[in-house]
């Protein structure tokens, strides 16, 4: 009985490190995913800024300034 319990409890820790280890890959894919995006979106950003600039300074040679 013993060596049964011992296999059992020896069973359920492998479980509890499989599933933490589980949950640690799919928490740094995560964080993976949304340094991604934040580098996306700051590439947009800089995309949209520099075509405002071109345009007022194309908007500011045509008036004269």
């Amino acid at each position: 009985m013993e060596l049964a319990q011992a296999q059992e409890q020896a069973r359920a820790a492998q479980e509890a490190r499989e599933k933490a280890s589980e949950e640690r890959r799919r928490q740094e894919e995560d964080r993976k995913v949304k340094i991604v995006a934040t580098f996306k979106l700051a590439a947009e950003l800089a995309v949209e800024r520099e075509q405002r600039i071109q345009l007022q300074v194309s908007c500011g040679f045509f008036t004269g300034f």
